[in-house]
């Protein structure tokens, strides 16, 4: 028996006949190529078994391992005090505490990508929810505001600039701040407007510094705040290092009072859900406390070799008395 099969049929001029090796439409079909059929190969068994002809796109993959982007997101509330015409935010929360002229924000906090965020010397994310001030008519709407985690300080303090002083008492009495360069900032830039739809930004930044004394609960639960007129200082070009060229309508500070950290906490979400979302929580958060074990640990292992050098940063504005 033939090792080929069946012997091939001849046509008339003695050449044999092979099928077309192009399928031609059917009436019927749509025009196009044809669908292409497995191949067979052969098994170690002898047994011939079916290979997918159409490649498998990649499917993209984080850092980690684990594929698709991780979105993550929470929910942060900030209360305190508020004063007009003032710049310094430590002068405008006891003018406004005074007046009984409250301030507060509550807002969602969210990136899309958690390993993207983390990789950006920016750390950028979007913030949505309300400012709340019964002086600038109540709740409004803060709608793709910005907010930084843990920005390099390059030496601008913010507020030196055209509008005037620094927040009173900027250097402490007594303190020393053991190496300066592993200072970080959190920045907020909230647009809304208010009761009469003029336009505001609510700009704030927390100071993290290592001085002497406990002060890890103070540097990151305390916003120095300014607004300024129209919407200013929002978009990828904006200026980190400085507050906006604008008119300061008024100044105060905000803090996240211990209950509302607790809520805080119970905030934080991912998505996807499931291991790939806990992983993308996990990374965040090894993210925050590393950064926060960098600036208050007194002796940090020696940087690695090729580091950038460090830089000095902005003097810290007072505290609450």
């Amino acid at each position: 028996m033939s090792r080929t099969g069946p012997a091939s049929k001849a046509g008339g001029n003695g050449k044999v006949s092979r099928p077309s090796t192009t399928r031609r439409p059917s009436k019927a079909s749509p025009v196009g190529p044809a669908p292409t059929s497995p191949r067979r190969r052969s098994s170690p068994a002898g047994k011939a078994s079916l290979v997918s002809p159409v490649p498998v796109s990649p499917v993209p993959v984080s850092p980690d391992g684990q594929s698709g982007a991780v979105a993550v997101r929470f929910t942060e509330t900030m209360r305190g005090f508020f004063a007009f015409d003032t710049n310094d935010p430590q002068r405008g929360y006891d003018q406004g505490r005074a007046d009984g002229t409250g301030l507060l924000f509550r807002l969602t906090i969210e990136t899309d990508d958690v390993d993207e965020f983390l990789a950006s010397p920016r750390h950028q994310a979007v913030a949505n929810g309300h400012v709340g001030c019964d002086a600038l008519g109540g709740r409004r709407p803060v709608i793709d505001g910005e907010f930084n985690l843990f920005v390099a300080d390059d030496g601008a303090t913010p507020g030196s600039g055209r509008n005037g002083a620094q927040p009173r008492g900027a250097q402490r009495r007594g303190t020393q701040t053991r190496q300066p360069s592993r200072n970080r900032r959190m920045l907020y830039r909230l647009p809304f407007t208010d009761a009469a739809g003029h336009p505001l930004t609510l700009n704030g930044f927390k100071v993290v510094r290592d001085d002497v004394g406990l002060d890890l609960w103070s540097d990151t639960t305390t916003l120095y705040t300014r607004i300024y007129a129209g919407h200013v200082g929002l978009g990828p070009g904006a200026d980190l290092t400085t507050e906006p060229d604008a008119r300061v309508v008024g100044a105060g500070i905000l803090r996240i009072y211990p209950l509302d950290f607790l809520r805080q906490l119970t905030t934080f979400r991912a998505d996807p859900a499931g291991l790939a979302g806990l992983a993308g929580l996990a990374r965040f958060a090894r993210f925050f406390l590393g950064d926060l074990w960098r600036v208050y640990v007194p002796f940090p292992p020696a940087p690695a070799p090729g580091a950038p050098a460090s830089r000095d940063l902005m003097p810290k504005p007072a505290g609450f008395r």
